[in-house]
């Protein structure tokens, strides 16, 4: 993947988060804006598996692991017997990178 595809998908992942928290923040205040931001998320998510791969066939087991990092707190995963840290999402576009080849 080329650097600017794996930035604009770090970048995607990490404006993920923020407008993830800003909807808890506004709900807490009473009001829902879920309906709108998930629109909003989704082609986010759909930007980010589309830098990682360009077969249509595979796009959705790229979201589905998207959505286990982003809202199952996915940290680690464990590869031929080594944990890899998936912590943070420059490395999690990394390893995604080296799954989806």
């Amino acid at each position: 993947m080329e650097q600017s595809k794996k930035e604009f998908a770090v970048r995607c992942l990490e404006r993920i988060k923020e407008l993830r928290y800003s909807e808890r923040c506004i709900k807490d205040l009473g009001v829902d804006l879920s309906e709108l931001m998930d629109k909003s998320v989704h082609l986010l998510e759909e930007a980010v598996a589309r830098c990682i791969t360009e077969d249509e066939d595979r796009i959705k087991q790229v979201l589905a692991d998207i959505a286990w990092w982003l809202y199952e707190d996915g940290k680690k995963i464990i590869v031929e017997g080594k944990d890899i840290s998936v912590e943070k999402p420059y490395d999690f576009i990394e390893w995604m990178e080296k799954l989806y080849k």
